[in-house]
């Protein structure tokens, strides 16, 4: 179905855009970014995520995170403690 949809959404682009026609590839590809921007901004909103992921978000969205990161306090530089080993162990 969203091979059917992003078809006929590029047929509709490239008639309101004459001048500047898509290839279907490329027009698939921007279609799928705008889908999961909106799924990235709230992933990127979780606390407990691991610092790679929201370092990768931030660098596919681009200057589109600062709204994101300024509505948390979440901070991907502060160190953590190692939840492999219990807190039992402490000396």
């Amino acid at each position: 179905m969203l091979d059917i949809a992003s078809v006929n959404a590029r047929v509709l682009y490239n008639c309101k855009n004459i001048n500047s026609p898509k290839p279907r590839r490329k027009f698939g590809i921007i279609i799928g970014k705008e889908l999961i921007i909106p799924h990235m901004k709230r992933r990127l909103l979780q606390e407990r995520l691991p610092r790679e992921i929201p370092q990768i978000i931030k660098r596919i969205l681009g200057d589109n995170t600062d709204e994101a990161t300024q509505a948390t306090s979440y901070n991907p530089n502060k160190r953590r403690r190692c939840y492999v080993c219990p807190s039992s162990n402490d000396t």
